[in-house]
């Protein structure tokens, strides 16, 4: 079985191949702002390497967002395009469940966070693999000091926070959560990787979590508005936990 995984959701755009549950080959995207015009190019190069064609994909993976809006766009239309055309399954997945997939093991309590904009970020909170927080399930988008109040009324004393908001915002956070009695280590400041897409998506495919290729659609989570630090804003996303 080969699954072929796209993302584009942050600034580690790209496409991940896995055949018969083994990860056989990756590309990434040197210039995200080329991505429109070179991501179907490397795709089928990628492909081209290991002797297979789109139409030797029997899995299409696409990360779903939150993220950066255009590259959301351009990943989950070509993803659903080719899902469609070839008459394929599709797994489209949370760039939050990705980084929380890939930072799992090890870390019972987790904090992921994805840059936003006006000093915001995309957030949830797992225990033992499951979304506490935002409690309706769905996504926060909040300034640190509304991340870390959330991340305290889930009753989570301890956390481990990874993404790319992380790049700018690590030593905020951790004051803000030190703040609210949380205590916090901060991880990788990375967006999700091709790969790690892959390996969240092979996980879903193998129990059957499909989406509907043509109802398939970027997760768009709008940043509270005025000042973002008053209240969190919260969408629901019936995409997996």
């Amino acid at each position: 079985m080969n699954l072929l995984a796209i993302e584009t959701s942050g600034h580690e755009c790209g496409a991940a191949l896995m055949a018969d549950g083994q990860m056989v080959a990756e590309r990434r995207v040197a210039d995200p702002m080329q991505l429109l015009r070179n991501l179907t190019s490397e795709v089928i190069e990628m492909l081209a390497q290991q002797s297979l064609t789109l139409g030797d994909v029997d899995i299409f993976a696409v990360d779903l967002g939150p993220g950066t809006f255009t590259g959301l766009r351009i990943g989950v239309m070509a993803a659903k395009t080719w899902a469609h055309t070839l008459r394929r399954p599709l797994v489209g997945v949370c760039s939050l469940d990705v980084l929380a997939h890939a930072n799992g093991p090890g870390n019972d309590r987790l904090l992921t966070v994805v840059r936003s904009r006006f000093g915001t970020a995309y957030a949830r909170v797992y225990t033992g693999g499951q979304v506490v927080a935002p409690a309706d399930g769905g996504i926060a988008c909040a300034d640190m000091a509304g991340i870390a109040r959330m991340v305290a009324e889930a009753g989570v004393g301890t956390i481990h926070a990874v993404g790319d908001a992380l790049a700018r915002h690590a030593a905020e956070l951790a004051t803000e959560l030190g703040s609210v009695g949380v205590a916090a280590t901060m991880g990788w400041g990375v967006a999700p990787s091709p790969t790690q897409l892959a390996a969240l998506a092979a996980v879903r495919a193998a129990r059957g979590e499909f989406t509907d290729a043509m109802a398939a659609v970027p997760l768009y989570v709008a940043p509270p508005p005025a000042r973002p630090n008053l209240r969190i804003g919260s969408s629901a996303a019936d995409i997996g936990g």
